[in-house]
């Protein structure tokens, strides 16, 4: 398992909710007592301690992401900013 950042860490709660599963396994039950902070907090742990060899995608899957990126290579220069589309008339 890698030590990334979680995105959620700088939150509030994140000291409780770390310790809470560095502790011990939680129950259903105890999850569900969390606040939102605190069960976003255990999501942004959960998600990072995966790595590619322990989720491999379907091969379908892969050729799909692969297509997408092309694709996005590809249309690149039509590409607009969010700045630009958010601020059209």
């Amino acid at each position: 398992m890698k030590n990334k950042p979680s995105t959620f860490r700088s939150c509030r709660g994140f000291q409780m909710a770390h310790n809470l599963v560095a502790m011990k396994t939680l129950t259903r039950d105890e999850i569900g007592r969390l606040s939102p902070t605190e069960r976003l907090i255990l999501i942004g742990d959960l998600w990072d301690s995966l790595d590619g060899a322990s989720s491999p995608l379907p091969e379908s899957q892969r050729l799909e992401i692969d297509r997408r990126l092309a694709n996005l290579d590809q249309d690149l220069g039509e590409a607009v900013t969010w700045d630009r589309l958010s601020f059209a008339p």
